[in-house]
């Protein structure tokens, strides 16, 4: 007994908590099921399912996956024994039709749905010109957050910079170290989107959203694994990799350049992207 409840938080037990509430859920007496479901192909999520569809013929599982991904996260790629073992949704809803391009054709249905938490890309319109003002998005992991403020700090920038930091880390912890040009920022992102000329983060779909918008943005890379969320194209006109604060100075300067001598060029990129990652939550889209 003390095993069993030691063990409740393990994650095994968590996801087939799920699969048990998917169960109770099959076995309400009610016609049809009709679930919309955050989608991630996580185990959870193939739990979830497995126990909806356990005492129902009548399901239909939509699964939102309205966010830009990029393909070197595995677990959105689904494999053939998922589909047969019904661990998947009948359909998934994605962000844009960039990401219809993917390898899932082997069972569900993909089509581009509404864009639900980027409305306001659809409302905004930017002017990164003349802008010397720096956004950095920073990421989850504190080792990559340490890994970023270690470039800054060799940088040493003369403008201002905004450090957003992600929702799940704790401010406190850097607010003592982020002083002088390096302001720590809350709130919507979109407000200081409006304010700079150039955004930088680590593996994360803000720059995809500040591409999409027209501002250039910079990606860091570290040793290991570095998650891609933006093209080919558009690399080196309105996007960089760059992994020491050399490259970073180099590129601030170059996209400072190109957003003086190539504005249109950046801003049918940023048009193209819009287009190929999003899709506006219209009304008739929502429906």
């Amino acid at each position: 007994r003390l095993f069993l409840w030691d063990s409740m938080s393990h994650t095994s037990v968590r996801h087939y908590e799920r699969q048990l509430f998917g169960k109770h859920i099959s076995k309400l007496k009610i016609n049809s099921i009709k679930c919309i479901s955050w989608y991630e192909n996580q185990p959870q999520d193939k739990n979830f399912y497995r126990g909806l569809r356990f005492n129902q013929s009548e399901v239909k599982v939509y699964g939102a996956q309205l966010f830009p991904w990029p393909s070197t996260l595995l677990n959105y790629h689904i494999h053939k024994g998922d589909h047969n073992l019904r661990l998947i949704p009948d359909c998934i809803l994605v962000n844009g039709p960039y990401f219809l391009k993917d390898d899932r054709g082997t069972g569900p249905n993909i089509k581009v749905g509404p864009s639900m938490r980027y409305s306001k890309l659809f409302n905004t319109q930017v002017n990164p010109k003349n802008k010397t003002a720096i956004l950095i998005a920073m990421p989850f992991f504190e080792y990559e957050i340490e890994a970023i403020l270690k470039i800054l700090n060799k940088l040493d920038l003369s403008v201002e910079i905004f450090i957003k930091l992600h929702p799940g880390s704790n401010i406190k912890k850097y607010s003592r170290r982020i002083q002088g040009k390096m302001k720590l920022v809350e709130g919507d992102i979109y407000t200081f989107f409006e304010q700079v000329g150039c955004v930088i983060g680590m593996s994360t779909g803000a720059l995809v959203e500040a591409t999409s918008l027209g501002i250039p943005a910079i990606n860091i890379e570290i040793k290991g694994l570095n998650h891609k969320y933006l093209p080919e194209f558009g690399k080196g006109i309105i996007w960089e990799n760059v992994s020491n604060e050399v490259e970073l100075r180099k590129w601030l300067k170059n996209f400072s350049n190109l957003l003086q001598t190539k504005p249109d060029l950046i801003r049918s990129i940023a048009e193209r992207y819009k287009k190929m990652f999003f899709c506006e939550p219209t009304d008739t889209m929502i429906e």
